[in-house]
Order: C-alpha cells, then structure tokens, then sequence
C-alpha cells in the first residue's frame, strides 16, 4: 500500500503525533523539514502545528499501524533517529472534541488540560476515574486510546511529575498534548 492517493482513492485525514522532538533543546527538528518528509512520502494537505511534532496530513493508507510503520521508517530515514509516532484519524479527534471532555473544568491561571494518547494495538488498561489519583492531578475520562487529564500547577508540582506519572501508569510509548494543541490542530484545514 502506498501513502499517495490516486484520482479515485479515498483519502483519510489523520493526525499525527510524534513523541521525544524539540524538548528541551533535544532531537530539534524544523516544522518545514517535517512537512517536507511528511510531502515526500505522497501526503496530502500536510500542516504542522506548534513545534512540538503535530502534523495534520491526508493519506490512502487506511491502516493506521502500516501508516504509522511507514511514517517512522521515513523519519528515522530522514533525521538520523527513530522517532516513536502516535497516530489518531481526524474523524477521532473531533469525536473526542465532541465528547468535550473537560465542559465541567473550572479553569483558573495555573490549570493545565491535557489528552495523552496512548499506543494503538499494545496492551493498556482502560482505567477508571478513581485509579489515579495525585495530588493536583485529575483524570476526566479515560478509554482504551486517551486519557484527558487535569492538572493544577503549585510550586510543589510541575507538569513534568503528570507526564512522569502517566509514564509509570501507561508505559514510555504515550505521548501527551495540551488540549489547546488538539482544538489548533482540528482548527488547521
């Protein structure tokens, strides 16, 4: 299967989600020589949002797992490392945006909205809201592929002991966005 469309192929629109890039100074990677791997392997309509490896594309393949395989194949080609992709299609997103999984939230300065996506096809669990709990730290819906979290900043705690703690719960091959990422992301036509 091949990731370009021909005339009457249908196309999917997916988003992916790349894990480990442009954090901290490490694994730097410009949003323009990504859209151009994304261009060169025959994507379609392919945007990136924010700089921390979101890319919004068109593609033939149906087959989220040959396409993710194919993805990183391209950017280990391409960057000189494996860099882990995590891929949901356009039509989940706004599912989940639909659900509107944090309408009850009562957003102050230091709240933060989060979506960890969590690998498709490895064994997770579906946890229910009461099986993580920390302090600043409360999970608003979790199913078999997200966790949407909330999380109150204090001088205490910083988002890096969530992500430190989702990874302890869901293993190293999650990645998580804010939830203003995900809304850009869908707003990118």
């Amino acid at each position: 299967m091949t990731a370009a469309a021909g005339p009457s192929e249908k196309r999917v629109s997916y988003a992916a989600f790349l894990r480990g890039i442009n954090v901290g100074g490490h694994r730097s990677i410009k949003m323009a020589d990504l859209r151009a791997a994304f261009t060169a392997q025959g994507f379609a309509d392919v945007k990136t949002v924010l700089a921390s490896g979101n890319v919004r594309f068109m593609a033939a393949e149906s087959d989220a797992s040959a396409l993710r395989g194919t993805i990183e194949r391209c950017l280990r080609q391409e960057f000189g490392y494996d860099i882990p992709v995590l891929l949901r299609t356009v039509a989940d997103l706004e599912r989940l945006e639909l659900a509107n999984p944090f309408e009850e939230v009562v957003i102050t300065p230091q709240t933060r909205l989060y979506v960890t996506f969590l690998p498709e096809g490895e064994a997770t669990h579906t946890m229910t809201l009461d099986d993580l709990a920390a302090d600043g730290f409360t999970l608003v819906r979790a199913t078999a592929s997200e966790v949407c979290s909330v999380f109150t900043l204090a001088p205490q705690r910083s988002t890096i002991d969530l992500m430190t703690l989702l990874e302890r719960e869901f293993g190293p091959n999650i990645t998580t966005r804010t939830w203003n990422t995900i809304t850009r992301l869908l707003a990118a036509r």
